[in-house]
């Protein structure tokens, strides 16, 4: 089980302006930017379900609610469901997307760098 040394999101509030291709990516493309999360995370089985689920409209905030607690719980975060709820129907306020996006590629890179040591 790979946990990232946190217990908060790396990423606050807004902070997704500093990378504009994150930004740009997860709001041009929400269907392969929740995929590639999903993906990122292991859940291999379900990231075109996450990817599927973007299109109508009830449903991407459904399903960047249920991502964003798997991903929070990969990484060690204790986001519960309202929350993550919350912030999934602000999404556009506070870039929780952008966040999800990006602490998923930071567990990726993580499980790389430890699959790297094991092999050295």
């Amino acid at each position: 089980n790979n946990k990232i040394m946190s217990n908060e999101w790396d990423q606050g509030p807004g902070e997704c302006c500093n990378d504009s291709g994150l930004c740009c990516y997860t709001f041009c493309c929400p269907c392969l930017a929740f995929k590639e999360a999903a993906d990122n995370i292991g859940k291999d089985d379900a990231a075109w379900l996450y990817c599927l689920l973007t299109f109508p409209i009830p449903f991407g905030c459904c399903s960047l609610t249920h991502l964003g607690t798997v991903v929070a719980e990969k990484a060690g975060i204790a986001e519960e469901i309202p929350m993550s709820a919350v912030k999934s129907c602000f999404d556009c306020c506070c870039c929780y997307s952008c966040t999800v996006v990006n602490q998923s590629r930071k567990i990726k890179a993580a499980g790389e760098g430890n699959q790297k040591m094991e092999r050295e």
